[in-house]
């Protein structure tokens, strides 16, 4: 939204990159790192429990992503600071997965043939 206000209110090309650029740059500072990601993983999991995280690997329409997390080539780093956190490896695989299969799998079962 913000970026189709920013190129809405700039006058021209040159203005429109100019506010962009600066808009990003804010941005930038903001965009944590596979840290937060697993800070936050941590905290759904605290109040939803384990058997409730799941991550998707969609980066289309991303403005910006975080730090180490540009793209799904990057999951093996999510996936060292879990562990490193001391997450148990079933836990890991749930997180990064196997609890998305579930769904599928539960959501299936009632869609019936």
């Amino acid at each position: 939204e913000e970026e189709a206000r920013i190129r809405d209110a700039a006058p021209d090309a040159p203005a429109r990159r100019a506010a962009l650029a600066e808009w990003r740059a804010g941005l930038a500072e903001m965009r944590g790192d596979v840290g937060t990601i697993a800070d936050h993983i941590e905290h759904i999991a605290r109040v939803a429990g384990i058997d409730h995280v799941g991550l998707g690997s969609d980066f289309d329409g991303m403005p910006l992503t975080p730090a180490g997390m540009e793209d799904v080539s990057c999951l093996p780093a999510l996936t060292e600071e879990l562990v490193r956190r001391g997450h148990a490896p079933e836990d890991v695989v749930k997180i990064l997965g196997a609890n998305f299969l579930e769904v599928w799998e539960a959501a299936e079962a009632h869609a019936g043939p």
